[in-house]
């Protein structure tokens, strides 16, 4: 059975996300749950000791989190390394570290906060030895890298190199949960997009309905689209009106980097996921900075991007701004079904897309910092039905976001941090279909939906034995949907949604048995509005509100047990309230079931991680059993020609997912494998032990890079190749079938030149011109390629 993602896209669904505009009233008690939890904010006092390892990996603190600075590494010089307070200022010790140059020694400048939370330096500095090959070396050596004596031996030799490899970086929010980080700077491909970029996350299955710009969805561990959680700067796109959000609307132009939680959700985020969460961030600026790149690829597909970053006075300022165009007329593979429609290539699925962000920030006295960010994006696009249907249907979504945060060191005390932010999104999708050739009936329709909110989260030491951390959250939405060619039909039910959370998380530190404990506690408090229209299209008045309340448990643990090697696991407790669309319906072929009940299940893992640091390189290796009971699972069934949201009594989930990365002079690399085995463990005997539709039990990706300079000259060249493969994966579109297991390889070339800041690089994806699919009948491109060229004032520089 399709999930609701994919059904989303098939019955011409436009992606829904949600700014800031005005709301209507709302029950008090909604927004008061979290109130009670402000004061423990404010209770927490002390110091707290910085937890560092004497083995090679787990760390100086900044701030009661671990830095990934290797406190054996000679650059780590005052306890700290570029992780802590070269990252920009924000472990208690005032001004960052400044390089010569008079930038700060990690990525951020001016004394930034980097969002808060210890970063790791942005660009690793790689050095060119005699031989020619590039070793990467611990990011905690920035400042030795850029010591005097390296800045001078750097101005008398002129042979340099390009280079922007990153070592995986530590996630800021949470040391206990099973994450990955990827920074999209550090792809070597010439074109990417949020998809293909977490294809080498652990557990993340990625599906989509096409090529460039058809809907594309994650699901992590064995999850629903819609139980993985999707935050970009901190605003939540996840909305109440329902349907997984879509990866492609997500452009990589301005993203910074990554973060991944599987299986769990720290405690800055607002709701709860059973899946995880998926958290992007966009670049914060930095210093004086330009960039433009221009590409060109398979099926007329044409891009272009644009940034800047300067400082106007104390203000720091960054903006981009990217264009996408693309007909995407890839050659189609026979349909399935004998007779059906068969053009030649695959038609209505152009596209054109464009997206910007602008950040600004300004310190303010003390350690504190005031940000505002704004993001837009505007698409139109063609919908394709399945390759056995002819389809004139268009789609257009404009959505815009927006959030102001501020932060600080200073007003809770020594050893603390407070932010408060303000966020809002608003979403318009347009759908025509006047030819009823992908919903059953003539539809022209205008869907608004809106998100308005705020949050503070706090967290302070208590003694050298704990740290406290609070969260509360309040948001409001609302979703009007329109059909202007039979306004007397409805096409779904007027609704709005409050949603409060506060939570609570304790850090408790034991020295003498090396361990971290981090219990959790968080209630999550709804009320749902529903109005809509009778047979006539006469508004119905609004029913009674239907309030829920859920509470969320988890308890994390941490213990290094020597030479750079960590145990950690955590169990936990989650929920999901059904959406809009699973309660409601939106009479697109969606029936609702408003009896649904509220998912429910137990997420634990328990996993191992280790890494070693040489003058050859370094290596990075984790592996993680995980499992999950669900109950009340909300799942899509199709009951002849109508889809409808259905309780799944019980799922039962577990696995093991495995990753290594590596990086040494001249070759480095990535790979990850997982095994999932989902199952439907509900009363129907038909459907009972099943694996769950769209959870492959194998998935695994591998990526190899090689780079060498050219002798004496500026020129670095660079090569990469990748395999991604999944088996055993089945769907219940008609009778439940097998998916063939696939294979897609591809490859890359690039050359840089330090001095110029160019770079020209070429990609080719399935190279083996696979004709494959993940939804029957929306077949995904064969064989394709991209070139790119690009320029960037941001040309890292080393002696050879």
């Amino acid at each position: 059975m399709p999930s609701q993602a994919a059904r989303g896209v098939r019955e011409g669904r436009a992606n829904r996300a949600t700014t800031f505009l005005f709301f209507p009233a709302h029950s008090r008690w909604v927004w008061c749950v979290g109130l009670v939890a402000a004061m423990s904010i404010f209770g927490a006092g002390g110091g707290r000791a910085a937890d560092a390892s004497v083995d090679d990996l787990s760390t100086t603190a900044v701030d009661g989190r671990a830095a990934n600075a290797s406190v054996d590494d000679p650059s780590a010089t005052d306890g700290h390394g570029a992780d802590g307070r070269a990252g920009g200022g924000l472990a208690d010790g005032g001004e960052p570290d400044r390089r010569p140059d008079g930038e700060p020694a990690g990525s951020q400048p001016d004394g930034a906060l980097t969002d808060g939370r210890a970063v790791r330096a942005q660009a690793s500095p790689l050095r060119i030895p005699d031989g020619g090959g590039v070793a990467a070396t611990s990011s905690a050596s920035q400042s030795q890298a850029e010591s005097p004596q390296h800045h001078a031996a750097r101005e008398e030799n002129h042979s340099v190199v390009s280079a922007r490899r990153v070592m995986a970086a530590a996630p800021r929010e949470d040391r206990t949960a099973s994450a990955s980080v990827l920074i999209p700077a550090d792809s070597p491909r010439a074109r990417d997009d949020l998809g293909t970029l977490l294809l080498e996350v652990p557990g993340a299955n990625i599906t989509r309905t096409g090529g460039i710009g058809s809907f594309a969805a994650i699901s992590l561990r064995g999850s629903n689209p819609d139980e993985v959680r999707i935050y970009v700067d901190g605003i939540p796109l996840n909305q109440a009106v329902g349907g997984a959000v879509d990866l492609s609307t997500l452009p990589l132009g301005d993203v910074d980097r990554v973060e991944v939680y599987r299986g769990s959700t720290p405690m800055v985020f607002g709701q709860s996921a059973l899946g995880g969460v998926v958290s992007v961030s966009t670049r914060t600026p930095v210093g004086t900075r330009a960039s433009v790149r221009a590409g060109a690829g398979s099926f007329r597909t044409l891009s272009s991007d644009l940034t800047a970053s300067d400082g106007l006075g104390r203000v720091r300022l960054y903006g981009g701004l990217h264009v996408l165009r693309a007909i995407g007329d890839f050659p189609d593979a026979p349909p399935s079904l004998p007779g059906g429609y068969q053009p030649p290539t695959r038609e209505n699925v152009d596209l054109s897309q464009l997206d910007g962000v602008v950040r600004a920030v300004l310190p303010v006295a003390g350690r504190r910092e005031l940000r505002a960010g704004f993001i837009g994006i505007t698409r139109d696009q063609g919908l394709p039905a399945q390759n056995i249907f002819r389809s004139d249907a268009r789609a257009a979504t404009t959505r815009l976001l927006a959030h102001v945060d501020y932060e600080s060191r200073d007003d809770l005390g020594a050893s603390s941090r407070l932010r408060a932010a303000a966020f809002g999104s608003a979403t318009w999708d347009d759908f025509l279909d006047r030819e009823h050739q992908i919903v059953g009936v003539p539809t022209a329709t205008h869907d608004r939906s809106r998100s308005i909110g705020g949050s503070v989260t706090g967290d302070k030491a208590a003694g050298d034995w704990a740290r406290i951390s609070t969260l509360i959250e309040a948001r409001a939405e609302d979703y009007l949907p329109r059909n202007d060619l039979d306004p007397k039909m409805p096409v779904g039910f007027p609704a709005r949604r409050s949603v409060a959370t506060a939570g609570t998380e304790v850090d408790i530190r034991s020295e003498r048995l090396d361990l971290d404990v981090i219990p959790s506690v968080r209630l999550e408090a709804s009320r749902d509005i529903r109005t809509g229209r009778d047979p006539l299209g006469n508004d119905l008045p609004q029913t009674p509100p239907i309030d829920r309340l859920l509470s969320i448990l988890r308890l994390g643990w941490l213990r290094p047990v020597g030479g750079g090697t960590s145990l950690h696991g955590n169990v936990g407790r989650y929920a999901r309230i059904p959406s809009f669309v699973e309660l409601y319906g939106n009479n697109r072929g969606f029936a609702g079931s408003p009896g649904l009940r509220p998912e429910r299940g137990v997420n634990a893992d328990v996993g191992l991680s280790a890494s070693r640091d040489s003058s050859a390189g370094s290596l990075t290796m984790s592996a993680t059993v995980f499992g999950s009971r669900v109950e009340d699972l909300i799942a899509w069934e199709t009951y002849s020609a109508v889809t409808r949201a259905e309780n799944v009594s019980r799922a039962r989930i577990w696995g093991v997912e495995t990753e290594l990365r590596f990086r040494g002079r001249r070759l480095s690399g990535t790979t990850q494998a997982t095994f999932t085995d989902a199952r439907d463990r509900g009363d129907i005997a038909s459907r009972r032990d099943r694996q769950l539709e769209h959870h492959p039990r194998y998935r695994a990706y591998a990526r190899g890079e090689w780079r060498q300079q050219l002798g004496a000259t500026a020129f670095a060249v660079s090569g990469y190749a990748d395999a991604d493969g999944t088996a055993g994966n089945f769907q219940t579109t008609g009778p439940y079938s097998a998916i063939p297991a696939r294979l897609l390889l591809g490859a890359g070339l690039a050359l840089e030149h330090a001095r110029t800041g160019l770079r020209l690089a070429a990609s080719a994806f399935n190279l083996t011109d696979s004709r494959v699919e993940d939804f029957s009948n929306y077949p995904l491109p064969g064989r394709s390629f991209y070139l790119a060229l690009g320029w960037s004032s941001e040309t890292l520089t080393y002696a050879h």
